[in-house]
């Protein structure tokens, strides 16, 4: 594959695309979400970047990204992707009840705590018991059956998390369907993500950043899932045990199966890697140091020489399509950014997939 260059009108729409607004000042009002509600049909991937982050979320823009790039970067980004957009969640909460809890929580500063989780649960257990529009869930369902795969994982896509300066990492649910499993129904994951929205832990960001929840949105992200991973992990594009060194160095986290290195049970351990890239004078240099070892492995390290090589290189391109290719004009933004990669090695074969790319925000 070819780099994809942008001129500079294009390269200031896919930034505004991208970062829909930077980070607002604690102090000042509160930052107005971007949002549109006109796309009323499942997104397809390949049609992801058209559609933009203002109508299927953050976290399924960057996912089109991903696809345009794997093909030169050597790995893959998950199968029978679509998204279901904004809009269908929007009509899904437009209720006389819900929308009345939803006003209440205007006056969050002045309630409880208890009070606020009370109403915030109110909220979700309100979205919960409405049902879904059967005409949703049959073309979603219609597009699952299109698939090979039979078990899909349902991520949200809002308008709030995975931008620069606010990633709200772990703020919302996933939720996984089978298509054989009379419970991992597809209106049970679809209700489970949008209400996760509203958790507390979630509202409660928001408003430390200051975010207003006047356009505030769910999209839902669809794919295959992964039952079979050898190996998954994040990726920092950037070294962070060494100051000033945001593209001369990586930092990855992995560890073995699907054993979760950002929540990992007590007293499990992943390999913690930092890839460092240095030039003195006429001399290039590529260091490997490894910080820390999994204790799952038996003293070997999850990922070898070959497989770590393949995933810097992914990484690099990632990089190179966000900042060199896409930003050239660095008015574009005042700020370092810093991408977070997750990342899977999938079946037999190790197949390397770039699940997530994300800001990363320290």
């Amino acid at each position: 594959g070819e780099w994809i260059t942008l001129d500079i009108s294009e390269q200031e729409s896919w930034y505004r695309k991208t970062q829909p607004k930077p980070l607002a000042d604690r102090s000042r009002r509160p930052v107005s979400l971007k949002m549109d509600s006109t796309v009323h049909s499942l997104v397809e991937c390949k049609d992801f970047k058209s559609a933009g982050s203002d109508e299927i979320g953050n976290k399924a823009f960057h996912l089109g990204i991903m696809s345009e790039v794997s093909e030169v970067g050597k790995f893959k980004v998950p199968e029978s992707a679509f998204a279901i957009p904004f809009y269908f969640y929007l009509k899904h909460i437009d209720r006389p009840e819900t929308r009345r809890l939803i006003r209440l929580l205007d006056n969050a500063g002045e309630m409880e705590q208890d009070s606020l989780k009370n109403l915030l649960k109110a909220v979700r257990r309100e979205i919960g018991r409405t049902p879904v529009d059967p005409l949703l869930v049959a073309e979603v369902k219609s597009r699952l059956l299109r698939s090979e795969f039979k078990t899909f994982r349902f991520r949200s896509s809002t308008n709030a998390e995975d931008a620069a300066g606010f990633s709200g990492a772990g703020l919302y649910d996933s939720k996984t369907v089978d298509l054989a499993d009379s419970v991992k129904t597809i209106e049970r994951a679809i209700l489970k993500v949008w209400s996760s929205l509203w958790s507390f832990e979630a509202f409660q960001e928001r408003r430390f950043f200051h975010f207003s929840d006047e356009n505030l949105a769910m999209g839902i992200l669809v794919h295959r899932s992964f039952p079979k991973e050898e190996a998954n992990g994040v990726l920092i594009t950037k070294n962070l045990y060494r100051e000033n060194s945001y593209l001369d160095g990586m930092t990855i986290n992995v560890q073995l199966g699907d054993v979760s290195v950002v929540q990992p049970p007590q007293g499990v351990v992943c390999d913690q890697l930092v890839i460092i890239h240095e030039l003195e004078e006429s001399n290039f240099s590529r260091i490997v140091e490894y910080i820390a070892n999994s204790n799952l492995t038996q003293g070997k390290t999850v990922l070898n020489e070959e497989e770590v090589k393949r995933l810097e290189r992914a990484a690099k391109i990632i990089r190179d399509y966000f900042f060199e290719k896409g930003l050239r004009n660095k008015k574009l933004f005042e700020f370092d950014l810093v991408l977070d990669i997750e990342f899977k090695f999938q079946g037999e074969n190790r197949e390397l997939y770039i699940k997530q790319v994300r800001f990363f925000n320290e």
